[in-house]
C-alpha cells in the first residue's frame, strides 16, 4: 500500500505534479507512506493549491517513523513539476535557459568590467571619470565596477 523508501534515508523525497484541467489547478503528491497513485489536492488558484498540497503530506506516519528512529521530527523534500503540456513546457524550459544566460551575462559583465577598471586605475593611473568614458559607463556604474569583489565558489555538498 504506502511506497517503499530507504529507512536509512532520514530526507524523505516527495514529488508533485500541477497541472490545468478545465481551469482548476491539480496537484498529484507521490511518495514515501503514500498509495501508489498518490493523492490529489485541487484549487481555484494556484495559491490556494500550494496551501492544499501541504495537507496532502501524510504527517502522522512521517511522525511516527521519526519517533521509531528516536529522531525529533522529520526532514523530506519535494520536486515539483508543472504538466501544462508540451508548448508551455518548451516556453518554461527556454524561459529557464535565457535566465540562466542573463544570470552568467552579468557575472561575466562585472568580472570583467572590475578587471578592465581595476587594470586602468592600476596600470595606467586613470581617474574614476576617465574609466567611465574608457568603459562608456557612468562614474556610478564605474565605481560600483572598481568595488566589485567576486563571490569565490562553493562546492557542493
Amino acid at each position: 500500500m504506502a511506497a517503499e523508501h530507504d529507512e536509512e534515508n532520514a530526507n524523505l523525497e516527495y514529488h508533485v505534479t500541477v497541472s490545468l484541467d478545465r481551469r482548476e489547478w491539480v496537484a498529484r503528491l507521490t511518495g514515501p507512506y503514500l498509495a501508489t497513485a498518490g493523492r490529489t489536492a485541487r484549487d481555484a488558484t494556484l495559491a490556494g493549491l500550494h496551501e492544499a498540497v501541504g495537507l496532502l503530506y501524510p504527517a502522522a506516519e512521517m511522525e511516527e517513523a521519526s519517533r521509531a528512529k528516536g529522531e525529533v521530527g522529520w526532514a523530506y523534500s519535494t520536486t515539483i513539476d508543472y504538466d501544462l503540456g508540451p508548448y508551455v513546457g518548451e516556453l518554461r524550459e527556454e524561459l529557464f535557459k535565457a535566465r540562466n544566460a542573463r544570470q552568467q551575462a552579468w557575472r561575466d559583465y562585472n568580472a570583467h568590467g572590475h578587471e578592465a577598471a581595476t587594470a586602468l586605475a592600476g596600470e595606467h593611473g586613470a581617474t574614476l571619470g576617465d574609466i567611465a568614458e574608457v568603459l562608456n559607463v557612468s562614474r556610478w556604474e564605474a565605481a560600483r565596477l572598481m568595488a566589485y569583489n567576486r563571490r569565490p565558489l562553493r562546492a557542493s555538498l
